[in-house]
C-alpha cells in the first residue's frame, strides 16, 4: 500500500530512494524560506518605502510610473538617465543569466539522464538566445530594446522552465517549480527592468504556470493551492520591491532635477549679482578717478594762490604784511599737500600722516630757516585719518611747526624740536615740544590772544571733537587727542 506523505501533500512510494526525499523536503524548506523573507520584507517596505511616496511637484502616474503633467517633459531625460546608471549592471546580468543557465543544465543531467538529450536541446536554444542579448547589450540600439529584452529572457526562461515540469516525470519535475519563482525574483529586481514591463512579465509567467499544472499536468489539488500561494506571494513580493526600485529612482531623479534646476538659477543670479559688483566696481574706479582728478586741480588751484602770495609778500616793503602773508601761504600749502597725497594714494579715502608730518616739516624748515641749529625727532607710529580728520590735524601741525620755528629758537645757536604721534585703541596722540624759549605759564588756551593758537584751540575742539593740553615748562609741549574716526 502506498502511504502518503502528509505534509508536503504527495503522494510518493517510500521504496523511492533517499535521493529522491531529499529533493522534495528541500523544495519544501526553500518555499518555507522564501515565505518568510517575503513577510518580514513586505512589512517592513509598506513601512519604511510606501509611506514617504508623496513628493513635492512631482507628478506621477501611481500604475505605469511614468511622469505626467508638469513632470511630463522629464520622461525621456529620465529613461536616458536610468538607462546609463544601469548598463553595467544589465551587462553583468547577462554574466549571471548565463552562467546560471550553464549549471542549471548540470542538475538536468544528473536528475534526468534518461532524457538528457531533450533537456540539453531546450536549455542549449534558450542559452543561445541569452548571448546573442549579450551581445546587443554592446551596441548602440541596446538603450532602445534593453527593457523588450530583458522581458523576452525573463519570459523565455519561465517559459523553459514550465517546459521541463511537463516533460519530466513527478515528483521531481516540482523542482522546476522553483526555478519559476527565481525567474520572477531575478527579473523584478536584477536586471533593473521597468515595474510595469516586471509586471507584464511576471503575471505572465504566473498564469502560464497555473495553466500548465491545473489543465497539461492534472496537479493534485493541495500541491497545486501551495504552489500557486508560495508563487503569487513571491509575484506580490517582486511587485512591491520593483514598484519601490523604480519610484525611488524617478524621485531621485526629480530631486536631481530639482537640485540642479535651482544651482542654474543660483548661477544665474549669482552671475546677474556679479555683473552688478562688476559694474559697481567700475563706477567706483571712476569715481576715484574722478577724486584724484578732483584732488588733483584742488592743489593745483591751491598752489596757484600760493604763488600768488608769495609774490604779494615779495613785493611787500611791511613786515607785518609779509609775515600775515607767509602764515597764510603756508597754511593753503598744508592744505595743498593733503590733496596731493590723496592723488598720488592709491586709497583716497585716508591719509598717512606720518608722509604728511614730514613733508610739512620740510616745507616749513625751508620757509622758517635761520641760523639754528635744530635737532629734529619725528615718530608717528601708523596713524591713518580719513580726510575729515587728515585736514584740520594738518593745519593744527603745520601751525605748531611754524610757531616753533619762528619764535622758540629766537637768538639760539641749536634747539630740539620732536613730534610723536600714536594710536592706541580707538585715540590719536599727537605730542608736540620744543625745548626753546617757551610760553607764558599761565597760558590760557581758550583765551589766547595769538591767531595761530586760537586757531589749534578751534581745529582740536571744534573739528576733531578733542582735547588739547599745553606745558611751559623747559620749552613748550603741546598734548592733542582725539577720536580716530576710522575705527
Amino acid at each position: 500500500m502506498p502511504q502518503t506523505f502528509a505534509t508536503l501533500g504527495l503522494e510518493c512510494d517510500r521504496e523511492r530512494s533517499p535521493s529522491h526525499w531529499s529533493l522534495v523536503f528541500l523544495l519544501k524548506s526553500l518555499f518555507d524560506f522564501y515565505y518568510y523573507v517575503q513577510y518580514r520584507s513586505t512589512q517592513a517596505l509598506f513601512v519604511h518605502k510606501l509611506l514617504p511616496f508623496i513628493i513635492h511637484g512631482m507628478k506621477l502616474n501611481h500604475i505605469t510610473l511614468v511622469f505626467t503633467g508638469p513632470s511630463k517633459e522629464l520622461e525621456k531625460p529620465f529613461l536616458k538617465s536610468y538607462f546609463r546608471k544601469y548598463l553595467a549592471q544589465s551587462i553583468i546580468t547577462h554574466f549571471v543569466i548565463i552562467f546560471s543557465w550553464l549549471g542549471s543544465s548540470i542538475l538536468d543531467i544528473v536528475l534526468f539522464p534518461e532524457i538528457k538529450p531533450t533537456l540539453l536541446t531546450i536549455r542549449f536554444v534558450v542559452l543561445i538566445v541569452f548571448v546573442l542579448g549579450f551581445i546587443l547589450s554592446f551596441s548602440s540600439m541596446f538603450f532602445k530594446i534593453w527593457q523588450a529584452l530583458f522581458t523576452f529572457f525573463i519570459v523565455i526562461a519561465g517559459m523553459n522552465f514550465l517546459a521541463m515540469i511537463i516533460i519530466t516525470s513527478q515528483p521531481l519535475n516540482y523542482f522546476y517549480s522553483f526555478g519559476v519563482i527565481v525567474c520572477m525574483i531575478l527579473g523584478y529586481i536584477l536586471p533593473q527592468i521597468r515595474f510595469i514591463t516586471s509586471l507584464k512579465s511576471g503575471w505572465f509567467l504566473f498564469i502560464s504556470y497555473e495553466f500548465v499544472n491545473v489543465w497539461l499536468m492534472k496537479m493534485p489539488m493541495t500541491i497545486f493551492i501551495a504552489s500557486s500561494y508560495y508563487l503569487g506571494g513571491v509575484n506580490v513580493l517582486g511587485m512591491i520591491i520593483s514598484y519601490i526600485m523604480e519610484h525611488n529612482e524617478r524621485k531621485i531623479f526629480f530631486q536631481s532635477y530639482q537640485i540642479e534646476r535651482a544651482n542654474c538659477d543660483l548661477a544665474d543670479e549669482i552671475k546677474g549679482h556679479k555683473q552688478t559688483e562688476n559694474k559697481l566696481i567700475a563706477a567706483l574706479k571712476q569715481k576715484e578717478i574722478y577724486l584724484k582728478e578732483m584732488n588733483h586741480r584742488v592743489k593745483n588751484n591751491l598752489q596757484v594762490i600760493s604763488s600768488l602770495l608769495d609774490m604779494t609778500c615779495n613785493h611787500s616793503k611791511i613786515p607785518l604784511v609779509q609775515k600775515t602773508l607767509t602764515g597764510a601761504r603756508t597754511k593753503i600749502q598744508a592744505i595743498s599737500s593733503v590733496h596731493h597725497q590723496l592723488y598720488k594714494n592709491e586709497d583716497v579715502r585716508q591719509i598717512d600722516m606720518e608722509k604728511q608730518i614730514h613733508d610739512l616739516y620740510h616745507n616749513l624748515s625751508m620757509v622758517y630757516a635761520s641760523g639754528c641749529q635744530i635737532i629734529t625727532e619725528i615718530k608717528v607710529y601708523g596713524v591713518n585719518l580719513s580726510l575729515d580728520q587728515a585736514m584740520p590735524c594738518t593745519l593744527v601741525v603745520n601751525e605748531l611747526i611754524s610757531n616753533a620755528l619762528e619764535h622758540a629758537f629766537v637768538e639760539r645757536t641749536k634747539g630740539t624740536f620732536k613730534i610723536h604721534m600714536k594710536q592706541s585703541d580707538q585715540m590719536v596722540y599727537l605730542n608736540v615740544r620744543d625745548d626753546g624759549i617757551g610760553l607764558p605759564i599761565d597760558l590760557n588756551m581758550e583765551k589766547v590772544e595769538s591767531l595761530g593758537l586760537k586757531l589749534v584751540q578751534i581745529l582740536v575742539t571744534k573739528q576733531l571733537k578733542g582735547q588739547i593740553q599745553v606745558t611751559c615748562a623747559r620749552g613748550t609741549s603741546f598734548v592733542i587727542q582725539f577720536e580716530n574716526w576710522n575705527h
